[in-house]
């Protein structure tokens, strides 16, 4: 039997030119004897400034920067964890399954993972 967890950590970073925010995404899977780790971080830069988005290419311009950091975090989420996670295994997720503007993403998530066989309990 594989078992895997999952978990990220959030930290954003108020600017006068906008909000950098940092994603860490962690997914860990236990195969007999050994373990597979990954970690993916993420960054974005949300910005309402045209012209800062003329000088850099990796800020996104953005009215509301929860959603917009929302939207990026269950898009990473998603791709973390069904781009990693093994077949046929059973993946302890930290978080609620219904919460917020992100319980869209969640359950295409988990529609995914039943996909693939892989049971997720949201912890």
């Amino acid at each position: 039997m594989i078992v895997g967890g999952y978990d990220e950590s959030k930290l954003e970073f108020l600017t006068l030119e906008g909000i950098a925010s940092i994603v860490s995404h962690a997914l860990l899977e236990v195969v007999e004897d050994d373990f597979v780790p990954l970690s993916y971080i993420a960054v974005y830069f949300y910005t309402r400034s045209r012209e800062i988005l003329g000088e850099c290419r990796y800020a996104t311009y953005s009215e509301d920067h929860i959603a917009d950091s929302n939207r990026h975090y269950g898009e990473d989420r998603a791709s973390v964890i069904q781009g990693n996670v093994l077949n046929d295994s059973i993946l302890f997720i930290d978080g609620p399954l219904i919460g917020g503007n992100l319980t869209s993403y969640t359950l295409d998530l988990v529609r995914n993972l039943h996909a693939a066989n892989v049971v997720p309990v949201f912890v």
